[in-house]
């Protein structure tokens, strides 16, 4: 092989990276806004929402233990 195809080939293991790595990022970032989600699950997860204390007193301290999505 010539030296071009060296720096094709190196080009495009590059490009194929960078694509992985970008999948992977918004991967990351879905899973990341979904793990709060909008319902009151509990008080942790209500005052994380924003929501006033107050509101968030009616609430289950925890009403999932395990294994909760």
């Amino acid at each position: 092989m010539r030296f071009y195809h060296y720096i094709i080939l190196f080009l495009l293991a590059a490009v194929v990276a960078r694509a992985f790595y970008i999948g992977y990022m918004i991967k990351k970032q879905i899973k990341d806004k979904n793990l709060i989600k909008e319902g009151f699950e509990s008080l942790d997860s209500c005052l994380l929402q924003g929501y006033p204390t107050q509101f968030c007193k009616r609430v289950p301290i925890q009403s999932c233990i395990t294994n909760c999505q």
